[in-house]
């Protein structure tokens, strides 16, 4: 089996049949155009002294790695062993070997990522949660907690601003399954301990007197 790494700046440029069989890794570096302006000679002084040694070095064992690791794929014996290819973790072994190896600085940036932290549920779930934040924000009084069942409802049936509800089943389908969403009409439901543990919000909502009387006779 061969295997063979590209970098472009432009994905789009590979043909349709290579593609489909290509893992894809995005490194999101770009710089706003007036930040670049003001920093272009400390770039091209940079650029100067860039070589690609670290860059070959990591190549040289990745491939050993991957060979080794293609070979186990299809083996019965990850069967057994609940092995789990996770090729990121090997890619930050070795960086971490390669930069150890010749007594160089191990930044607290270059640690041992995983799959999780790319693909992982909450990775994938973190502009659900930031969305989720927001609407708090605005429209507080559409989030009801009910600590009694555990629940959080997010009810924008009577919100002034109907645009908010296009939110509500994208909200559903890739908030984390441990948060337990479900959408009934226009009201989304929640865990509520979960929600919190999440978000980091309480959501609980400081309510005058008549409000806290009403509270407790529906219950929340």
């Amino acid at each position: 089996m061969e295997h063979f790494l590209i970098t472009t700046n432009d994905g789009q440029v590979l043909d349709p049949s290579v593609i489909k069989r290509t893992l894809v890794f995005t490194i999101p570096n770009q710089l706003a155009e007036d930040e670049s302006v003001k920093r272009d000679s400390s770039f091209a002084q940079l650029q100067k002294k860039m070589g690609n040694a670290l860059y070959r070095a990591f190549l040289h064992r990745m491939f050993d790695e991957i060979d080794a690791f293609s070979d186990y794929m299809v083996s019965d014996t990850k069967k057994m062993d609940g092995w789990f290819p996770d090729i990121f973790k090997v890619g930050a072994k070795i960086l971490q070997k390669v930069i150890a190896d010749v007594d160089m600085e191990l930044y607290p940036s270059i640690k041992l990522f995983t799959w999780q932290d790319f693909m992982g549920e909450m990775t994938k779930s973190q502009k659900a949660i930031y969305i989720l934040s927001a609407l708090f924000d605005d429209y507080s009084d559409c989030f009801h907690v009910k600590k009694e069942t555990d629940s959080l409802r997010v009810d924008f049936s009577t919100a002034e601003s109907k645009q908010v509800n296009k939110f509500l089943d994208m909200l559903q389908n890739e908030l984390p399954v441990s948060l337990e969403p479900h959408m009934i009409g226009n009201v989304l439901q929640l865990r509520y301990s979960k929600t919190k543990e999440v978000t980091g919000i309480d959501f609980q909502k400081q309510k005058d007197f008549f409000s806290r009387i009403s509270s407790i006779f529906r219950g929340d």
